[in-house]
C-alpha cells in the first residue's frame, strides 16, 4: 500500500512538471502552413533575374552548367533582354524538363 501511495505522488508530481513543458512546446510548436508561405517568399527575394544573371549565378539552377549558361548569356547579347521566363526555352540546351525545373527559379526583373 505505501508503495503505491508513493508511485501515485511520484505520478503527480512528474505531471505537475511536464505540463509547463507541454505549454512551453506548444509555444514554440512550428506551423507547416506559414514555413511554407515564408519559404516562399525568400525564394521569391532570390530569384535569378536572367535578364542580368552571370555564368555563375546560372551554375547554381539545377540542370544549368558552364556551357548552358554561356549559351543563356550568348542568346540574351544576340536577341536583348528576356520579355518572360517561358523565354528562356529559345536558348539551346533549355527545353521544357529543364525548364520545369527552373522556372520558380528564375525571373525577367520588374514590369516596367
Amino acid at each position: 500500500m505505501r508503495e503505491t501511495k508513493q508511485i501515485f505522488v511520484m505520478m503527480v508530481a512528474l505531471g505537475f512538471f511536464l505540463i509547463p513543458v507541454v505549454a512551453l512546446a506548444q509555444q514554440h510548436a512550428i506551423n507547416p502552413a506559414e514555413v511554407g508561405e515564408k519559404a516562399s517568399k525568400v525564394i521569391a527575394e532570390q530569384k535569378i533575374n536572367i535578364n542580368t544573371a552571370t555564368v555563375e549565378q546560372f551554375q547554381n539552377l539545377p540542370g544549368i552548367g558552364s556551357s548552358i549558361a554561356q549559351e543563356i548569356i550568348n542568346y540574351r547579347h544576340e536577341h536583348g533582354p528576356f520579355q518572360k521566363v517561358e523565354d528562356i526555352m529559345q536558348v539551346k540546351g533549355i527545353g521544357e524538363k529543364k525548364f520545369e525545373k527552373i522556372k520558380d527559379l528564375i525571373t525577367v526583373g520588374e514590369a516596367k
